[in-house]
């Protein structure tokens, strides 16, 4: 029976709460860990939604004096790219054993939930 606890959050594009419900039975993540997911979840949906309307509209738009223009979503887009790395990056999925090099925080490292015997562990 599956519980809200493992429930994607409202709001999240298909492939994202994909993503979410991999993440999740991959790893032990504590609530706020949960949140930081929740928030790349959006960041990523955003840059997707950004990137479709700039695939239609072009990276320039005219203003209201005819000048041309970069499109206000490249802005959007980038700072949601960005916002989404950020917060991968302090989830640490990858789950670094050697948090202390360089260019690494050392803290949080989830631990990938040990598998059972149905994938020969």
């Amino acid at each position: 029976m599956k519980t809200m606890k493992n429930q994607p959050p409202k709001g999240l594009s298909r492939a994202m709460s994909a993503w979410w419900r991999r993440v999740i039975a991959d790893y032990d993540l504590e609530s706020h860990h949960r949140l930081l997911l929740e928030e790349a979840g959006r960041a990523w949906d955003r840059t997707q939604a950004a990137r479709k309307i700039l695939d239609a509209e072009g990276l320039m738009a005219t203003d209201r004096f005819g000048q041309r223009i970069q499109h206000p979503l490249v802005i959007a887009e980038r700072q949601s790219r960005q916002q989404w790395a950020a917060l991968l990056k302090q989830l640490d999925l990858d789950g670094d054993e050697d948090a202390g090099s360089v260019g690494r925080k050392p803290g949080f490292s989830p631990q990938p939930k040990q598998r059972r015997a149905a994938y020969g562990t």
